[in-house]
This record gives C-alpha cells, structure tokens and sequence, in this order.
C-alpha cells in the first residue's frame, strides 16, 4: 500500500522539552590606556575621513538612485492581505528551439532562476515552527504609472498554510543569486485546487518562466525537468524523467485531483516547484509524491491548464470563480469538533449562526475546517445539503443551498 502526500518540508520543534535557551553576549576588553596626542591625533583624522566618506556617500546615492534598486523586503508579520493587480503580464518568451528541443543543459539554464525556494515560519504561543517549499515566478505586475512593482511567484496552497488552513505567518522567497524578499501579499489561496499567488515587491530583474500554450499538448513519454527545493535547504535541485502518465486521479490528504505523473524525483520540499518540457516551457506545478514502502519515482504535478485557470482567476479576482461554497469559516473548537466563527453574506446566514458547532454535512461527520472543504469539492452551487449543528445544547437538522463561493 501507499499513500500520496504533499511535498513540502517542515519542522516541528520538541514542545516538550524542558531544556532552557541560554542567549550568550561577547564583551570587549578594555583597551589598554593611551597617550593623550596620539588620541587627539587619532580622534581628528576619524573626522576628517567620516567627512569626506559622507560626502562620497551622498554622491554615489545619488549617482545610482536611478539606476539599482533595493530590496524592497516587506515582512507581513501581522498577516498577509489579498490584493487586486489590475495590470499583470505574463512573460512570453519566444525561444529559437532547434529540432524542436533544447538539451538538458540549456534548458535548466533558461528556467532554473524562474524558481525560487519558500521558507515560511508559523508562530504558536512561544514556539516557532518552520517550513520549506519550492515556488516558481509567473508575472510581473505595475503600479498606477505602468511601473514596475514587483513580481507574482505560483506555488502550493499548503506550502504557505497551516494545519488549521490559515496563512502562515511568515513567508519569504530566495532566488537562485540568494537575494531575499518577504512576500508583501498573498493575492490568492485555493487548497482545492493547491495552487496560491504571492506577491513580492521589488524593481530588481527576475527571470520569469514562460508557461506552455494551452494550443500544445503535454505528451506521455516526453522528457521533463524539475527544479525544486528538496528537504528545505537544497535549492535549485534538478531532478530528470519523463512523462508517466497523463490525468491520473490521485487523492490527497482527501481531496480527489487529476494530475501528472512523473519518473522525475520530487522529495520533501519540491511542493510548488516546476515541472518543465524540453522546450522551456512550464507545464506544471510539482504538488505531491508517494510514500508507500519500496516506491520510487512516484510524482506528481498538478496540469499547466489547470493551474493557469487557478492562477489568473487568484489574480483577477482573489478566488476561483465556480467554486462551490457554503460560506462558512470555521476553526477548531476541540480536537474532534469545529465552530463557525464568520458566515459569508448571502451565504444562508439566516439559518446558521456563529458560534454553531458543526456536526456532519450531508452525514458526513466534521472534525476539522479542512472536512468542509473537502466536502464543498463533491458540491455544486445550487444544491442543497442537510447540515447538523449543536446550538447552546440542542441540535439542530438544517437544510441549506450551495452558493458560489467568492471568498
């Protein structure tokens, strides 16, 4: 038997241990005592010099304001906010393609700095918790005067997500250079789908991947590449195969997709990486592998033409349009239960309340937010559902509609 699981990487802390954390200060010995000149000497070069370096330093400021850009690293330790780019392009990149493919060599060359690693913190009390994924960059996007802003990256869902289903709260992308930038919103999160948008702000020249024409086809048997971040701390790996099988239903952590299937080795921390042909082109999202004894070269990566819908509606409107949706948020009430805590308007807020304990849908029980999505997946908008709540101490047998989800 095997099972099939995400592949992204993360570390868990002990929260048991007892063991203190020291924090060690270095301290400078006194410096011995000296002639009083020499220091008043020493002392008026040091002016000297600075005055002349903070003249040099206005001049180079101003020389390359224009020209280099900083980092403009934006760490949302708050929570990231969704955001509408209204002006967004797709890089299309026209290659020369002799024969009709590049070598391996050239092709890892072209697309290799289009993907990025993805370290991510999550904060629970006085514990951190860390984790790793892969991440590729798909657009560029402007601000109001056609300037450039920053840069859109596509990756897994549950690379940047916590077991409860929230954002985590930190997320940074490294590039190939090992130049560092916070992500300053996350414009779209569908865990149905597995596929988020992140946005990053800066002006600095990043490579970005040319995805394949939905007029070519994906072909079982071809060659392909994938560039990830294995076990979270092995950036840029590539690992080759071919093309194992096409629309293969796989069923992940509960939720049913069709998807690719490769001979190329994917591990821990290639979630959210790409998957390229001999062409350059990106024709996937790496997203889970199996885990069964004694398998190898089992991955899997989620279509070109699936993600890309997934992807532009994220960014056009901030979810995927057609969703099924019951407009309920949910947390974890016990380790077994969960309770509503937002209902989305004119989603059947007339009927459930927060604060309602959700027992099964469809007599489906409920355990976890993650059950309500999974089972929004099998629903279509319009249908009806029979709900069971605990209200206060009773419980209460609901019917209500599925609407479409714009949340």
């Amino acid at each position: 038997m095997s099972d099939y699981i995400y592949n992204n990487f993360s570390n868990y802390p002990d929260k048991n241990t007892d063991e203190p954390v020291n924090i060690y200060f270095a301290t400078e010995p006194k410096p011995p005592k000296k002639n009083n000149t020499l220091i008043i000497t020493i002392c008026s070069l040091c002016i000297v010099f600075s005055f002349m370096a903070g003249i040099l330093g206005v001049i180079f400021a101003n020389g390359f304001a224009n020209t280099n850009s900083t980092n403009k690293n934006i760490n949302s330790q708050n929570g990231y906010t969704a955001q509408i780019f209204s002006s967004v392009v797709e890089t299309e990149v026209n290659y020369d393609v002799p024969n009709g493919y590049f070598s391996r060599t050239q092709v890892v060359s072209m697309v290799k700095d289009s993907v990025v690693e993805i370290q991510t913190e999550e904060v629970s009390y006085q514990y951190t918790s860390t984790g790793a994924g892969s991440g590729v960059i798909i657009g560029k996007y402007f601000d109001d005067n056609d300037a450039l802003k920053g840069y859109l990256i596509v990756t897994n869902a549950h690379v940047i997500t916590s077991s409860s289903g929230s954002i985590l709260d930190t997320i940074k992308i490294r590039t190939t250079n090992g130049t560092e930038y916070y992500v300053s919103s996350v414009r779209g999160c569908d865990k149905i789908g597995d596929i988020a948008v992140l946005a990053i702000e800066t002006t600095d020249t990043l490579t970005v991947a040319n995805w394949i024409s939905d007029e070519e086809d994906i072909l079982l048997g071809e060659d392909v590449i994938a560039i990830g971040n294995p076990l979270g701390q092995l950036g840029g790996t590539v690992t080759d195969g071919i093309i194992s099988a096409l629309d293969r239903t796989v069923t992940v952590e509960g939720v049913s997709m069709s998807l690719i299937q490769t001979s190329a080795a994917v591990n821990s921390g290639n979630s959210g990486g790409g998957l390229f042909n001999m062409k350059g082109q990106l024709i996937g999202i790496v997203n889970a592998k199996s885990t069964g004894t004694n398998v190898e070269g089992l991955g899997f990566a989620i279509p070109a033409s699936d993600a890309k819908k997934i992807q532009n509606d994220l960014i056009t409107y901030g979810y995927v349009q057609g969703r099924a949706g019951l407009g309920i948020i949910a947390v974890k009430k016990t380790s077994s239960s969960v309770q509503i805590s937002e209902l989305k308007e004119g989603f059947n807020e007339d009927k459930l309340k927060i604060g309602d304990i959700i027992d099964s849908i469809n007599g489906i029980d409920v355990t976890s937010p993650e059950d309500i999505e999974i089972i929004e997946s099998t629903l279509t908008p319009g249908d009806t559902v029979e709900i069971v709540v605990i209200r206060g101490r009773y419980s209460k047998t609901l019917e209500i509609t599925v609407g479409t989800r714009n949340y």
